[in-house]
């Protein structure tokens, strides 16, 4: 017997969270060495990019959770 778990969302949260904050610590530390501009705003960009992905799939995501089937709800019950 099978347990059916309900679907994942869609939100690739983590892996964008990550890139967002390694790329606010790129340009952190550009910055902090003078680099010029054009190497911080190429330092942001993923970090602007991430929160953009992220919005868009917050404000399409479900808001609530539908209830998944319950173990034994997907056959008739014997008597």
């Amino acid at each position: 017997m099978a347990i059916r778990t309900p679907d994942s969302p869609r939100l690739p949260q983590p892996g964008w969270r990550l890139i967002g904050f390694a790329s606010i610590g790129l340009g952190a530390g550009l910055f902090t060495a003078d680099a010029p501009f054009v190497l911080l705003g190429a330092a942001f960009l993923p970090a602007l990019i991430s929160v953009i992905v992220i919005a868009v799939h917050a404000s399409t995501a479900p808001s609530v959770v539908e209830r998944g089937k319950q173990p034994g709800e997907d056959r008739p019950r014997a008597r």
